[in-house]
């Protein structure tokens, strides 16, 4: 027995299954509809090499109405300008994404999220070529929110009347949108703390803190003499700041520490 995988085919549950198959046909030009049953509760077509099935469930229809799956393709762009000419609901426009890929996402008449991206695009663990700007500035007051919510520093509904203040700060951003921030505390001179390194929940894991840090240590050597930096966080993150040169301390809240 050969335990590969070779496919796998989603049975959507809808309304009406002929109605989903002519939508496809149109909007995507899936080809190879078939039907089963009488009246129809069953049917499937391609999707270029991808197969779809439909399959009559009102109850489960209703409660599934908003489920996302992707379409892997070749031509994204040309999927795009293929569902400009036809009347769908676009609930997230062509254009690249942080992990490396050129998306959109559409709605279908049965309610489910279809997002189509390149084949191939995966996250890594280098910045994606969009995010090209590093800039010394202080947060303002809805970026620091943002940031903040999406970390769980924040809950949704929260307000924030004014940023933290602090004498050096660096955001990262990606395509104008702040994703990232660090900044140092203390008197900008001889005595300094690392505070608030952010990287908002959808752009992790793509080197952006690492960026961050780096443009800390920088800054940290162009200051006159040797100044002492020093941080405070979890356990957890440890392994990441000892990659900046940070010694530790025992405790549950860690205290770091480094000399230039």
């Amino acid at each position: 027995m050969d335990p590969r995988v070779r496919s796998i085919t989603p049975v959507l549950p809808v309304l009406q299954v002929q109605a989903s198959l002519d939508w496809y046909a149109e909007v995507l030009g899936a080809t190879e509809p078939w039907t089963w049953g009488d009246p129809i509760d069953t049917g499937g077509c391609m999707v270029g090499a991808a197969s779809l099935m439909f399959g009559f469930d009102p109850d489960l229809a209703g409660a599934v109405r908003g489920l996302r799956y992707r379409l892997n393709v070749f031509d994204v762009r040309g999927f795009w300008d293929r569902v400009q000419h036809h009347d769908v609901r676009v609930l997230e426009g062509f254009g690249p994404r942080p992990w490396g890929s050129h998306e959109f996402r559409i709605e279908d008449l049965n309610g489910f999220e279809l997002v189509f991206g390149e084949f191939g695009a995966t996250r890594n663990q280098s910045p994606h070529p969009a995010i090209t700007t590093l800039e010394e500035r202080p947060l303002t007051a809805a970026e620091a929110l943002d940031l903040f919510i999406s970390i769980g520093w924040a809950k949704p509904g929260d307000s924030l009347e004014a940023p933290p203040s602090y004498p050096y700060t660096v955001v990262a951003l990606f395509d104008g949108r702040v994703v990232g921030a660090a900044s140092l505390a203390g008197d900008g001179n001889h005595a300094n703390v690392v505070r608030d390194v952010m990287v908002h929940a959808d752009f992790q894991g793509m080197g952006i803190g690492s960026r961050l840090m780096e443009a800390l240590e920088a800054h940290l050597r162009a200051l006159p003499g040797r100044p002492y930096v020093f941080l405070s966080t979890g356990p957890g993150l440890i392994p990441f700041y000892e990659r900046f040169g940070f010694s530790t301390s025992d405790g549950p809240i860690v205290s770091m520490c480094r000399h230039f």
